[in-house]
């Protein structure tokens, strides 16, 4: 299922549920996309929306370190050249733990070696 609401910032929130039987047998129960710009300009990952999954452990920012999500890894699901068709999607943990999108910026970033652009 679905639900949308927009803050007084204009901040857009889209929250997806999965189904139950998918919740007890990946982890994965749904997740929340927020578009920090809403109705207004371009719904892009990485750059606007953000994705956060809910899962049976509770809410983490899609790209975390070592995580088994599918498409949830950094290195590979927030790529600037489009790639995957997943591009993007797996950013917002990079925003909310290194405060800096130079993933936009640069492509040899990695959460062990590499943290902003030179």
């Amino acid at each position: 299922s679905e639900h949308r609401f927009i803050t007084s910032d204009g901040t857009s929130v889209m929250i997806y549920s999965t189904s139950p039987d998918n919740c007890r047998t990946s982890g994965l129960c749904g997740n929340i996309k927020v578009d920090i710009n809403g109705t207004d300009g371009e719904y892009t990952l990485g750059k606007d929306v953000f994705i956060f999954n809910i899962t049976d452990k509770g809410i983490i920012p899609s790209g975390m370190k070592d995580t088994t999500l599918n498409q949830s890894d950094f290195e590979r699901y927030c790529d600037r050249d489009g790639s995957t068709n997943a591009n993007g999607q797996a950013c917002a943990a990079w925003v909310v733990y290194n405060e800096n999108l130079d993933y936009t910026k640069c492509d040899d970033l990695s959460w062990s070696e590499k943290l902003k652009c030179d």
